[in-house]
């Protein structure tokens, strides 16, 4: 069965990252962004297999969540999702730059089937948006998942095997966020 991943934000890093995720046979893809034709672009390239514009139907549809959203909406995200009646597991990530604030508002989750591991992927581009996004984008970068008070590291590893075409990416894993 195929495991089925949520991308919010199809911009530069969430757009490249779907791109190298949709390689993998064993994942359905589901992309949320503002932007309607992001959205067109992406289903007409087959980058993802389905688009959405209710994160809160997609996010109970989904397996594992990527927010590729700026830190203040990453965190409005993360709040709806502790709201949320899922009905199976969900882990979530997020791609921002700076740790602390995001962390912070992971480590409050109290929802039982949530649980989040931080990421960070260093690359990027001067360009922006969903027209930018390149699936080499994360060749010989350094990604850094650190995990929430409510993950484990086994949950990470999960990711690292979920962003496993990422054109050599160097994973590396910290400690908890406290």
């Amino acid at each position: 069965m195929k495991q089925k991943v949520l991308i919010v934000g199809l911009g530069l890093i969430g757009g490249s990252l779907a791109m190298n995720i949709s390689k993998k046979d064993d994942v359905f893809l589901i992309g949320v962004d503002g932007d309607e034709a992001t959205l067109n672009m992406a289903l007409k390239q087959g980058v993802i297999h389905q688009a959405s514009s209710d994160f809160k139907k997609a996010a109970i549809e989904a397996d594992v969540c990527v927010l590729a959203t700026p830190i203040s909406v990453t965190i409005n995200y993360l709040q709806q999702l502790n709201d949320i009646q899922l009905k199976k597991r969900l882990l979530v990530t997020d791609v921002s730059s700076v740790k602390n604030q995001v962390l912070a508002a992971a480590n409050e989750l109290n929802h039982p089937l949530l649980s989040f591991v931080g990421g960070h992927p260093m690359a990027g581009s001067h360009k922006q948006g969903y027209t930018a996004a390149k699936p080499h984008l994360f060749e010989n970068a350094i990604y850094v998942l650190t995990p929430s008070v409510h993950a484990t590291e086994e949950e990470a590893e999960r990711l690292i095997d979920l962003f496993s075409e990422t054109a050599g990416a160097l994973f590396n894993i910290f400690n908890r966020g406290t």
